[in-house]
């Protein structure tokens, strides 16, 4: 196989007629100028054996993009292990100034109209509500028009014919594709080495997957009408024909860019809407027929297999370690979960409207496992015996349990929708067995926290009675709070409850631990609550600990949970009420604001006294603005009782605050433009104490991955 001296391997693709000497004005493909005439033709312009160099800058720029955000990865696993130091890190010099700019400009993202606001037309004609946060946009915008600009300005774009060589723009074009494809494969896994590097979760990542997508076709479709242009304006369609019949490569091509087309189309919102299960199926068969033909189109001409082979190798060894860590983890298949619906007396949906169909009601489901995750992450469950190809991701709702050694136990609650969620409630509903006037943690055991290996103490039963150690030869058991007789009656529900075989694959997400920043705000809405509560719950637990063994620094914590019915109170209520006395008994300023966005949906459901309800949807501007000056107004003396055992952070008061939202889009987008106008007013202003507002988002059940 002879090469050219850059090393580029030079495949014979064309077979010229016996005898055929080239003249001047000839545009076949049968017949072309001599090698050295054509390589010397293209010295000095744009040669194709350099078009190498165009694949090999576009992986080094998203690889330095990589590198960037490995820095911030690296402080968020820092703040779940280690809080103290983290804290430390913060008080560099420069630090909260460059970290505030950055997020001033990386959270900002334009605030819903008011609930009842006719919304503009531009923000209806752009879909200002889907557009992602000012950050990455920028990112993508100025990473898609670098290489637009860059593509185009290079000349020439043609060569004088076919025959003289590939179109210079149209391979150029393929060679960018090129090197975009093997990161836009990989930021559309579960488990991918991105995640792992930069601690970024993949339905995080899903954005950058889709637009990459789009880039990619873009820069295809660029790369086919150069090449269609080029024999159409040599020889007309007589000729265009020629070409193709003349190389596979023109075929192989076709089918690639209709593939491509294809899977970029189908992958908007509403089609995956219509039926996420089937475009689950379909996405995958496509995107493994386009990356055969891909293998078949490219021949490794220019060495472009070398963008090709790690896609095969990175899709199959995460494919390989989810279905064995699945497999492992549900006990090969014996694995069983309790799953548990309400009984339908009449509760009101999301609207305040009587129910009469599934929609707004919850499904709980509980198994055991050997399994370790942080809070916030999910997990994707599957019924074999509801339809194996049904995959679903549940917001893990409890904590792992402190022993490795030892199964934990898993708890999500989630509300339905169409798909899996539906199929499961009605059947949980038909064939289950009824529970009724059981309590909400009976069961399930759902009111039931676990601690980390370094919480071995005991609490006051009259405070909190959360964990018991047995003695030295045993493990620390989890055990129930003594609720009075009225907070027993909020946790009770009337329940059918059945046991399904089920699969596991997870943990996935970065997951988090607010335990590093002073101030805490949560902010729910509906179900979202299931993210909120695991990070309040993992508070709860570390607050007992000393600093130097893994505990808190947080001051103060308030959780904002805007809900449309009181019926969903009560699959919450022990977790609630654990997790609130515990914080309040180790010191913890802690309050908890529950807004009906409907005052007429449900008044019949009991709820704690201290706990009351607020009218309406919440302020979210006007609640994080308070929570912020409130914060950074506390005094020494208070600052004082939370220093940790060993001494450090004597009179301080709060520096750090942290946002964690889970909700609709707007009740999102309100809270990132919020904390973005904090870090001008609040961080880079001499006028308040905090030196960091920190923002952790997630936005309903709106993303799924497909790998």
């Amino acid at each position: 196989m002879a090469s050219t001296s850059n090393g580029a391997r030079l495949v014979p693709r064309h077979k010229e007629v016996p005898g055929c000497v080239w003249k001047p004005g000839m545009v076949g493909p049968g017949c072309r100028p001599p090698a050295a005439l054509r390589n010397a033709a293209m010295e000095g312009k744009d040669s194709y054996y350099d078009m190498g160099r165009y694949a090999d800058t576009t992986t080094w720029v998203l690889l330095a993009l990589i590198a960037i955000a490995i820095l911030p990865g690296l402080l968020h696993r820092l703040r779940i292990r280690r809080p103290t130091l983290a804290r430390r890190i913060v008080r560099l010099p420069l630090y909260s100034h460059i970290a505030a700019l950055c997020r001033w400009i990386g959270y900002y993202h334009p605030r819903s109209p008011p609930p009842g606001n006719r919304r503009p037309l531009v923000y209806r004609l752009l879909r200002v509500d889907r557009l992602p946060a000012l950050g990455a946009t920028l990112v993508l915008l100025a990473f898609s028009t670098g290489l637009v600009v860059w593509c185009m300005a290079v000349k020439p774009y043609y060569r004088p014919a076919e025959v003289w060589g590939s179109t210079p723009l149209g391979v150029r074009s393929g060679m960018i594709a090129q090197g975009i494809m093997p990161f836009m494969f990989i930021l559309a896994m579960k488990l991918n080495p991105i995640t792992w590097l930069t601690a970024i979760s993949h339905e995080r990542l899903q954005l950058y997957h889709q637009w990459l997508a789009r880039l990619v076709l873009l820069f295809s479709l660029i790369h086919t009408f150069a090449f269609l242009w080029q024999p159409l304006h040599d020889g007309g369609a007589a000729n265009l024909k020629a070409w193709f019949n003349y190389d596979r490569v023109w075929w192989t091509g076709s089918v690639c860019i209709a593939l491509l087309v294809w899977i970029v189309a189908s992958s908007v919102g509403a089609f995956r809407s219509f039926s996420y299960e089937f475009f689950v199926v379909q996405h995958i068969l496509s995107v493994v027929v386009f990356l055969g033909f891909l293998f078949a189109h490219t021949r490794d001409l220019l060495q472009t297999w070398r963008w090709l082979w790690p896609i095969v190798a990175v899709w199959g060894f995460s494919t390989l370690w989810r279905w064995s860590n699945a497999m492992r983890q549900s006990s090969f298949g014996r694995t069983r979960a309790m799953v548990e619906v309400e009984i339908d007396d009449g509760h009101e949906d999301e609207d305040g409207k009587a129910r009469t169909t599934d929609d707004g009601a919850i499904v709980r489901v509980a198994l055991n496992a050997p399994a370790a995750w942080t809070p916030a992450q999910h997990f994707f469950i599957r019924f074999p015996t509801l339809g194996a190809s049904q995959a679903h991701p549940f917001t893990i709702l409890s904590l792992a349990s402190p022993d490795p050694q030892k199964e934990s136990q898993l708890v999500f609650v989630a509300r339905v929708h169409r798909g899996l969620t539906r199929h499961l409630y009605r059947h949980v509903k038909l064939t289950g067995r009824r529970t009724d006037g059981a309590s909400t943690g009976t069961s399930l055991r759902s009111n039931t926290v676990a601690a980390s290996k370094t919480e071995k103490r005991h609490y006051d039963e009259s405070k909190s009675a959360l964990l018991v150690d047995r003695g030295a030869d045993s493990e620390i058991e989890l055990c129930q709070l003594p609720y009075s007789d009225e907070d027993a009656a909020c946790c009770t529900l009337r329940t059918v409850s059945l046991t399904l075989p089920a699969v596991i694959d997870g943990p996935y997400g970065s997951g988090c631990s607010m335990a590093s920043y002073d101030a805490v705000l949560l902010i729910a809405g509906g179900v979202g609550i299931t993210f909120c509560l695991s990070i309040l719950m993992d508070l709860a637990v570390r607050s007992a600990a000393p600093r130097s063994a893994g505990g808190i620094v947080t001051k103060k914590v308030a959780l904002v949970w805007s809900i449309p019915s009181l019926s969903l109170i009560p699959w919450f209520t022990p977790y609630l009420l654990s997790s609130l006395t515990t914080l309040r008994s180790n010191g913890i300023d802690v309050e908890l604001r529950l807004h009906l966005s409907r005052p007429s949906a449900g008044t019949d459901t009991c709820i704690p006294d201290e706990w009351g309800t607020h009218p309406g949807r919440p302020d979210i501007p006007a609640l994080i603005a308070r929570f912020a000056d409130r914060s950074s107004l506390v005094d020494d003396a208070e600052a004082s009782r939370h220093d940790g055992d060993d001494g450090e952070g004597e009179g301080e008061g709060v520096e750090t605050m942290s946002v964690c939202v889970c909700g609709p889009g707007g009740m999102a987008a309100d809270t990132a433009h919020c904390v973005s106008a904090l870090q001008r007013s609040h961080v880079l202003s001499a006028a308040s104490g905090l030196r960091e507002v920190y923002l952790v988002s997630l936005v309903g059940v709106a993303w799924r991955s497909v790998a």
